[in-house]
């Protein structure tokens, strides 16, 4: 068989390894083969070199990310929960009228089934420093969405105004997200007028927190 006959069918092979692995991750530094010309073994070696090594990655990767997701699917069949704790970091005040306004993203969590409920509760202080109102109420959201069953708020009254904030825990549960990557985020509006310096941790004290519980 002449080298060129060889190299040709190689290639061929080849062709289909790219076409699986890319899939998965990207394959770099590969000879390009023209019709009618000379395809030399070093060549081709080089090319399942490349593609073996990005192969054996995109292995490794998957195997860790199966490993993972199966651990945390495992938990919620054993023990019916998985737990996630956000460490909550002071986010900049905001001012609020009577609507809906976003102070932050507190922070991300990756859901692990379609089937389950989310029972999440924040824990910490909450302020305002100045309003016309009569209090601030807050919301955790899940997806900037707020939930459908119930509520999870809380408030500051008028007569509870000041930096230092009032500590606050919110619980409530959230049904019908898809597994996958969520955000968890803190919203607040003046139940009349408006109101400044609105936000959660204050003083930046770093001891709040949200606790997400994805359960049976």
């Amino acid at each position: 068989m002449k080298i060129r006959q060889f190299g040709l069918r190689l290639l061929g092979v080849s062709a289909l390894m790219v076409s699986g692995s890319l899939y998965a991750g990207q394959v770099s530094g590969m000879t390009t083969f023209t019709p009618g010309t000379t395809a030399y073994a070093s060549e081709v070696n080089d090319n399942f070199s490349e593609q073996t090594t990005q192969i054996n990655d995109n292995d490794t990767r998957i195997t860790a990310n199966a490993t993972a997701i199966q651990n945390n699917t495992t938990a919620i069949a054993e023990t019916g929960m998985k737990v996630t704790v956000l460490n909550v970091s002071c986010p900049s005040s905001v001012s609020v009228t009577t609507a809906y306004t976003k102070i932050a993203t507190i922070g991300s969590f990756a859901k692990v089934q379609d089937d389950t409920k989310l029972n999440i509760v924040f824990s910490g202080r909450l302020a305002v420093a100045t309003m016309t109102g009569t209090g601030v109420i807050f919301e955790l959201r899940i997806d900037d969405a707020a939930t459908t069953l119930g509520r999870i708020r809380g408030s500051v009254k008028s007569a509870e105004i000041g930096i230092s904030g009032v500590p606050v825990t919110m619980e409530g549960f959230f049904s019908g997200l898809t597994a996958g990557p969520h955000t968890v985020s803190m919203y607040a509006r003046a139940t009349s007028g408006g109101a400044t310096g609105v936000q959660y941790d204050t003083g930046c004290w770093s001891t709040d927190s949200v606790i997400i519980k994805e359960v049976k």
